[in-house]
């Protein structure tokens, strides 16, 4: 939802903060995935995850800094190495986003990530499936999905 602003009131504008969670630790010398930047939006009451392409040796070495978010954009595509139980027992989404290519290589996301996915209660997008998915986050901190596209 875009609003307007008088310049006199820009100051008074609520801003998203964003909060770069990204371990300034080599989590794996082999697998550049676990450098992947890990960012935290926070916005009025809704907080958004977006892993990047980290897997469960960064969520692990991330546990109890972050707490519940309202949405999660699933790390490295949704594969079998990423989005532990754990994880989503701390963050707690509502809702998902799998970023990832139809008919991919690679089999993402994986049954495996869908199945933790379900367990929790997380309702899932996949952009394999939807298209482009933007969301909007009002300036009250409401989030509300704005447009899926289809792709051909």
């Amino acid at each position: 939802m875009a609003r307007c602003y008088p310049a006199s009131a820009a100051a008074q504008r609520p801003a998203p903060r964003p909060n770069s969670l990204r371990p300034s630790w080599a989590v794996s010398q082999t697998d550049i995935n676990e450098e992947s930047v890990v960012l935290l939006v926070s916005f009025g009451g809704t907080r958004l995850l977006l892993a990047g392409d980290a897997g469960m040796p960064t969520e692990a070495r991330l546990a109890g800094q972050v707490g519940p978010v309202t949405l999660l954009k699933v790390g490295h595509h949704g594969s079998r190495g990423a989005t532990s139980d754990r994880w989503l027992d701390e963050l707690h989404p509502a809702e998902a986003v799998i970023s990832v290519g139809a008919k991919n290589r690679y089999g993402h996301p994986a049954p495996e990530t869908l199945a933790r996915l379900r367990r929790h209660g997380v309702t899932v997008l996949r952009t394999d499936e939807q298209g482009t998915i933007t969301f909007t986050v009002s300036s009250h901190g409401t989030l509300a999905i704005t447009d899926v596209r289809h792709h051909d």
